[in-house]
């Protein structure tokens, strides 16, 4: 797709340099969104991981009242 922009003959960009710049800012457009997709999977994530903590704690407490081993 990028090559694509750099070929692609357009009459309002004759200037490879345009063409360039352009490109570098579609590329930085998809490196924030990948950024801030990969921001929202690590909090979704730990909340996960937090709620598997505290089903373990409940668990545990359910296991101890029980006089039942946590295996």
């Amino acid at each position: 797709m990028l090559l694509d922009l750099l070929n692609k003959l357009d009459p309002q960009q004759h200037d490879l340099g345009q063409r360039l710049v352009n490109v570098l800012i579609m590329i930085e457009k998809e490196v924030t969104a990948q950024r801030q997709e990969r921001e929202a999977l690590r909090k979704a994530l730990a909340a996960l991981n937090n709620r598997l903590l505290e089903q373990d704690k409940m668990l545990a407490a359910l296991c101890t009242q029980l006089a039942t081993p946590l295996a």
